[in-house]
């Protein structure tokens, strides 16, 4: 719940109400990293995992990847990476990765 949602004020009532299981905001759409920091706080004191949302670039990724490590009860972000698109052919020429799937 939450992709197309902007700010605390977006989320609040379905935070508050217990409106949806898991809380899922894009970045770009709830206010950047701050503003959805403190939505994933609100969250966390309600009992809510955050997850993330995510069709945007690899730099993209990247970021939402480090915002995620900050999360408390944070499970899943979701990327279109391995769709056979463009963006798969600039991401495998430029980042190699072993067997398990980690960086190199």
């Amino acid at each position: 719940m939450g992709e197309n949602l902007a700010r605390r004020e977006g989320f609040k009532d379905f935070i508050v109400n217990q409106g949806c299981d898991i809380l899922h905001p894009d970045l770009r759409n709830s206010g950047g990293f701050l503003e959805t920091r403190r939505i994933a706080d609100l969250a966390h004191i309600y009992g809510l995992p955050m997850a993330n949302h995510n069709t945007g670039s690899q730099v993209y990724t990247y970021a939402a990847a480090q915002w995620a490590a900050s999360i408390r009860d944070y499970i899943a972000l979701e990327t279109i990476t391995g769709e056979g698109g463009w963006m798969d052919q600039c991401w495998c020429s430029t980042v190699r990765t072993s067997r398990m799937g980690s960086f190199r």
